[in-house]
């Protein structure tokens, strides 16, 4: 028998995460091993085949132990926590100088680095995989998730290692399979917060647009391209920069379809704007998640074979909805 590939995963008790380590334990060629926090989460890792490793972010000596043992570290954890992610870097060659094989990192970002004002208005504005690939082109250094894309880009430039950047925009729908969590933020925050205020809010005049991307569909775009990069089929390093996206809405669009589908739960609920409440309504994360355009087009995915094919944003409201209002209810 063939020994199986490892992987190492960070985040897998997350949204992302969870749905990616999902898909993992399907492949019969691959070992599982994930950095977990609690010896709850531990066990239940464990009943899955899953090795868990105990640790946090912060554990830099278990991160970079266990990114050395690994052909494969997928890392869906906290995306601005620069210490892991150098961690997994420093870990991944050790990896390939002890073996000779050059391992596989598949690092997540996150499209708020598109952010492109005014707040609450339209944005023409589209950036390209290019552009995000290009550590020193027009992207601003302080746009969110810069600083930690730029170290991986940079730690790709060495050879030793081969690096791609995986970057989704707004991520809605169900996660399958025995996730931690199932389910986003930016959708059920604000319809939380409907069912709260008896208004379904957004910011300034709400015509700003956000691409948006099945979790699913997601978990399917990283498991393709690591076989893609496995088997030297795929463009890595500073080339290796892929949207995830599968359409956009503005949030009018978004608000309106809460709002109706609040009505036939018989609750009244009217889009609004928010008129500076923003940091109130949703907390710190207000703009950069819900304010600002996030507009670009996943080229690279598809042209490697990606075929998202679950339902858009808007037709999962209705789900969502249900399940919010029952969980209020609760």
């Amino acid at each position: 028998m063939s020994q199986k590939t490892s992987v190492f995963i960070t985040g897998a008790t997350g949204y992302i995460g969870g749905a990616i380590l999902h898909l993992l334990l399907q492949q019969s060629d691959l070992s599982v091993s994930a950095l977990v926090r609690g010896e709850e989460n531990a066990k239940k890792l464990k009943s899955l085949n899953v090795e868990p490793i105990l640790g946090s972010l912060d554990s830099t000596d278990i991160i970079v132990k266990a990114a050395s043992q690994a052909d494969i570290v997928i890392n869906t954890a906290n995306v601005d926590h620069i210490g892991s992610a150098q961690a997994i870097i420093d870990g991944l060659r050790k990896r390939g100088s002890v073996n000779g094989k050059k391992p596989i990192l598949l690092h997540t970002s996150g499209t708020a680095v598109l952010n492109d004002p005014p707040l609450g208005e339209r944005s023409e504005t589209f950036r390209t995989e290019s552009d995000l690939g290009n550590t020193e082109g027009s992207i601003a250094l302080d746009a969110p998730h810069r600083d930690v894309d730029i170290l991986v880009l940079n730690a790709s430039k060495t050879g030793d290692v081969d690096i791609a950047i995986i970057c989704p925009c707004m991520i809605y729908g169900v996660a399958e399979g025995n996730t931690f969590n199932q389910r986003s933020q930016q959708i059920p925050l604000t319809i939380n917060a409907a069912i709260k205020e008896g208004k379904v809010y957004y910011v300034g005049k709400g015509k700003h647009v956000w691409n948006n991307v099945h979790v699913l569909d997601l978990a399917d775009l990283f498991l393709l391209l690591l076989r893609k990069i496995q088997e030297g089929k795929a463009p890595i390093g500073t080339d290796g920069y892929y949207f995830a996206e599968n359409g956009e809405n503005d949030f009018i669009e978004i608000t309106t379809a809460i709002s109706n589908e609040l009505k036939k739960n018989g609750l009244q609920a009217e889009p609004a704007s928010s008129e500076g409440k923003e940091f109130e309504i949703w907390g710190n994360f207000a703009h950069i998640a819900l304010g600002y355009n996030s507009r670009g087009k996943a080229e690279k995915a598809r042209t490697l074979g990606w075929k998202p094919s679950r339902p858009s944003l808007v037709e999962t409201i209705p789900e969502e909805v249900q399940y919010r209002v029952q969980k209020n209810k609760a």
